[in-house]
């Protein structure tokens, strides 16, 4: 039996950190798309607490690991760690990609590029329009900026099983992109 290994010095490193990580799916897919895009890439997950995230950031770099995903419950968490955010990644309060440009960790929020690119099609049905968004979560944050950024859409209506975490949020977007058509409502409890 003939063992290839298909790793060597030129392979770059790059994965998906969060707490915990092994239910991802995201090495495999990852991997099995370098492999058949002929990309000498190894995607794996790395475990990291967030107690110690910042010496695994430090890790990262000195690894030379090019870049990775960030999931629950870290991308909050690494904001004030990294050196360079984008807009979209300061104003919505999360990162989910980190990019290892020569030493220096650079953060993303790269789900408002899904969220434009699904909704670009309606661009002319949604400005203007009022929009309800169920659920005030991380992925809501990405909606109501892009909406807003985007779209010129005219009211938003976030509805939340907890009013004051849908309450916060508004507050969150009215002041920090000096939108204040933003409304908060609880999920009512359906009647069957």
């Amino acid at each position: 039996m003939q063992v290839q290994n298909k790793f060597n010095q030129n392979t770059k490193i790059i994965g998906v950190i969060g707490h915990p990580i092994k239910h991802s799916f995201s090495p495999l897919m990852h991997n099995i798309s370098f492999e058949l895009s002929g990309l000498n890439y190894l995607y794996l997950p790395f475990d990291v607490p967030p107690a110690y995230l910042k010496d695994a950031l430090k890790g990262m770099v000195a690894l030379g690991v090019k870049g990775f995903n960030v999931t629950i419950p870290l991308k909050e968490k690494v904001l004030p760690l990294l050196k360079d955010v984008s807009e979209e990644a300061n104003i919505i309060g999360a990162v989910n990609t980190i990019v290892n440009e020569e030493g220096i960790l650079k953060g993303y929020n790269t789900d408002v590029f899904g969220v434009v690119e699904s909704l670009i099609p309606y661009k002319d049905e949604i400005a203007g329009a009022k929009v309800s968004i169920i659920g005030a979560g991380g992925a809501a944050r990405s909606v109501i900026y892009a909406l807003i950024r985007y779209f010129n859409v005219g009211e938003i209506s976030i509805i939340n099983r907890t009013e004051q975490i849908a309450e916060s949020m508004k507050e969150y977007f009215s002041a920090k992109m000096l939108f204040d058509n933003i409304k908060s409502y609880p999920l009512a409890p359906p009647d069957l």
